[in-house]
C-alpha cells in the first residue's frame, strides 16, 4: 500500500485512541475488478435528496417468466390449488425432516417412563398432509371467525 493509499484511508477510518489500523483490516478487491472507477470514488459521501430517492437495485435479478406454470383443469377445486403448493416433493422433504429430528431428540433425550416419545412412531406422506389440512382449516376458520366478530363490532 502506497503512503497516498495509506492517508486517504485514514479519513475514512480514524485510529482509536492507542490502535493502528492494520493492513489486513482493511481489504480491497480493487486491484482484482475490471471496473472504471476507484475506492475512493466509492467512499465519497454525497448529499441525497430524500425527498426523491432512487430505486433501489434489485438483490436478485429475476430472469424467469412470471405466473403459474401448471394447468388448473377445474378452478373449483380446492384440492388441486392445495397440491400446487404442497407437491408430493414437499411433503415428502418435511417427512424425512420430522422423522430424522424426532430420532436426533429421541436419541439425546432418554424418556421418562410416561413420555409420549415412548410411542413415537415413523410419520409418512399421509399423516403430514392430513396434518397441513387440518393446520390450513384451523387457520381458515380463525380468520372467518375474527372477520365476523369484527362485521358486529364485538369486544372480545
Amino acid at each position: 500500500m502506497s503512503d497516498s493509499d495509506e492517508s486517504d484511508l485514514d479519513d475514512y477510518f480514524p485510529s482509536s485512541s492507542g490502535s493502528e489500523t492494520s493492513e489486513y483490516d482493511i481489504t480491497s478487491d480493487e486491484e482484482d475488478s475490471d471496473c472504471d472507477y476507484s475506492l475512493k470514488d466509492a467512499r465519497r459521501w454525497v448529499q441525497l435528496d430524500t425527498k426523491n430517492l432512487p430505486m433501489p437495485p434489485s438483490r436478485f435479478p429475476f430472469s424467469g417468466q412470471p405466473g403459474i406454470k401448471k394447468n388448473i383443469l377445474d378452478a373449483s377445486n380446492s384440492l388441486l390449488f392445495f397440491e400446487l403448493f404442497f407437491d408430493e416433493q414437499l411433503v415428502l422433504h418435511i417427512v424425512t425432516e420430522t422423522n430424522r429430528f424426532a430420532d436426533q431428540y429421541i436419541n439425546q433425550h432418554p424418556g421418562i417412563e410416561k413420555s409420549r416419545t415412548k410411542f413415537w412412531h415413523p410419520t409418512n406422506t399421509e399423516e403430514i398432509y392430513v396434518f397441513l389440512v387440518l393446520r390450513l382449516l384451523f387457520i381458515f376458520r380463525l380468520i372467518g371467525r375474527f372477520f365476523y366478530i369484527k362485521h358486529f363490532n364485538w369486544n372480545i
